[in-house]
């Protein structure tokens, strides 16, 4: 995985014997929930493997473009830069070339093979959470480890890229500890660049991530941090920085010029959409950038704990881990400021497991006798397992999850797939409506609809009833489908015909509301709508109710304050 080359302070290595006890534990409780998860969530979706969210469908359905049509972009013909994640949805599209038949399959294992590059890095190069006869309690930490710290079966089920990408940072970091022993020349950064240039076009979280190693380099070269063993100048340290902003920025930037090239904004739909909502300032100020760290504990944890390393480095003189501390407090501090937090824990996964491993690396450096091992591990297994509940009730709540996907969702798809077919629809979930829909899609919520992501971005993040109408008019939608929360975004034109309702009866987890509304653009449409809705509430799975237009009319004038 990583060449031997010469031993740098911090690069710690596990034996044979530890590397093959850690995969056993750690792999082995990894392979059973996961495959306990796959087996459950298969039950809940009826015998269909559905992922825990609507987004992965998305990455589906543009590789599927992709491969048979050359377009890219989620219908036929129309390019959007619907995806922010350029290599995955590549990736998917290229083996799914090859094996059409296994399109909704590669995310699940593309991420069970990440899943298990992530513990082998594990197993190879930390020495502090692994398997000990003579500490029973380590068994016990291996085997929480991938579940509730790393989440890993809860990220395979999701089906996104985010495991991919940790894997990218983690290589990362350990090829940055190897600068240690280096003149840092172009021959030796060279494999750290290639890596930050791959991560970067999985997602641009990676910028932050070398802003990080652009930081610690100069860090470690300055004031107390700096040691005769440092071999390059603060010129090279900062000619590198330069070098890894820029080279984790490339692929955004290439991204950028071809969404412009194709008459689009620069940045991809979703992150203009995202922005226009969220109406963010530039900057955050120093209370709201800890309360962003906070909104998951397990962040600002690894802020705190990577800060005490480096006081500890003041009284000890011990520099081994420096360049990963600082690394990782400003990937913090950066995607505290810029990135997002949350949503199935996945946004700021990469830095849970990049922090996890800085943590048991510096504690193996910590905690060289069994007098300081115990306690420190005891501690560790009680920290981290306080503040990864939620993980864990994610965890469990898969099955669930892709229960609700599959009972909205999907069924949406499946509706225009089998009533709508080569006519013009609209929604604002996009992903398993255009993996299943043949013809044009208006996205209401701007992710695969340009016209849309531009109101947005004009409008403070909404888009006014009479452009949505004009919108919906110009693409001869004949049908709509949506949450009803999504009229907050795009405004409802006047005059659409309420044809029925699906109202999910089981705990929700995974969608954004219970019920999801259908529309037709007039009393004609809305009538064909009904009889349509009608003619398929006998495909419903159970747990969905079907409302009318009559019944919801009645239940208006029942409760009409709802």
């Amino acid at each position: 995985m990583i060449a031997p080359g010469t031993l740098a302070a911090g690069d710690i290595r596990a034996s044979a014997a530890e590397r093959r006890r850690f995969l056993q534990v750690a792999g082995g409780m990894t392979a059973a929930v996961t495959v306990l998860l796959i087996i459950l969530a298969n039950r809940a979706a009826d015998g269909h493997l559905v992922y825990v969210i609507d987004d992965p469908a998305i990455h589906m359905s543009m590789a599927r473009q992709l491969a048979n049509h050359g377009t890219w972009g989620v219908v036929n013909g129309v390019y959007e830069p619907a995806s922010s994640s350029p290599l995955w949805t590549a990736s998917l599209a290229a083996v799914s070339w090859f094996i059409p038949s296994s399109l909704n399959l590669l995310p699940l294992i593309f991420n069970a093979i990440a899943a298990a590059v992530v513990l082998w890095i594990f197993a190879s190069y930390q020495r502090f959470v692994t398997p000990r006869r003579s500490h029973p309690i380590s068994y016990l930490a291996t085997a929480a480890l991938p579940v509730l710290l790393l989440f890993l079966p809860g990220m395979i089920m999701l089906g996104m890229e985010h495991v991919l990408h940790s894997v990218l940072i983690l290589l990362a970091g350990l090829l940055l500890v190897r600068l240690e022993s280096t003149t840092l020349s172009p021959r030796a950064v060279a494999p750290l660049l290639g890596v930050l240039f791959v991560a970067g076009t999985v997602r641009v979280e990676t910028v932050f991530f070398a802003l990080g190693i652009a930081v610690a380099l100069l860090v470690r070269r300055s004031g107390q941090f700096s040691t005769r063993d440092i071999s390059w100048s603060r010129f090279a340290a900062l000619r590198t920085g330069a070098l890894a902003v820029g080279v984790s920025g490339l692929p955004f930037a290439i991204y950028g010029a071809t969404n412009r090239g194709f008459g689009r904004s620069f940045l991809p739909n979703s992150v203009i959409a995202k922005a226009a909502q969220a109406n963010r300032r530039p900057l955050r100020s120093p209370g709201k950038l800890l309360e962003a760290l906070a909104s998951d504990p397990i962040l600002l944890i690894f802020g705190l704990l990577a800060l005490a390393y480096l006081v500890w480095v003041g009284v000890s003189g011990r520099n081994d881990h420096v360049l990963s501390a600082v690394t990782l407090i400003v990937a913090l501090l950066a995607h505290a400021e810029w990135g997002e937090i949350g949503w199935w824990n996945r946004y700021e996964m990469y830095l849970i497991m990049f922090g996890t491993f800085v943590i048991c690396r510096m504690a193996s450096e910590m905690t060289v006798t069994a007098t300081t091992y115990r306690p420190a591990l005891l501690l560790f297994l009680l920290t981290f397992a306080a503040v990864s509940t939620g993980r864990l009730g994610l965890t469990i709540a898969t099955p669930l999850a892709s229960s609700n996907t599959y009972r909205q969702r999907y069924q949406i798809g499946k509706f225009f797939e089998t009533k709508y077919q080569g006519r013009a629809v609209a929604t604002g979930e996009l992903g398993y409506v255009t993996l299943f829909h043949r013809g044009p899609v208006v996205d209401l919520l701007g992710l695969g609809t340009y016209d849309i992501t531009v109101q947005m971005r004009d409008h403070g993040g909404h888009v006014p009833s009479r452009t949505v109408r004009d919108i919906l008019a110009k693409n001869h939608v004949r049908a709509i489908a949506v949450y009803p929360l999504t009229f907050e975004v795009s405004r409802e034109p006047v005059g659409l015909w309420h044809a029925g309702r699906w109202v999910l009866r089981e705990h929700n987890v995974s969608g954004f509301q219970d019920t999801i509304d259908f529309y037709a653009s007039n009393e004609r449409e809305g009538h064909i709508l009904e009889h349509r809705l009608n003619a398929y509430a006998h495909q419903l799975p159970s747990r969905v109710k079907y409302m009318n237009h009559n019944a919801l009319l009645a239940a208006f004038f029942k409760h009409p304050a709802k």
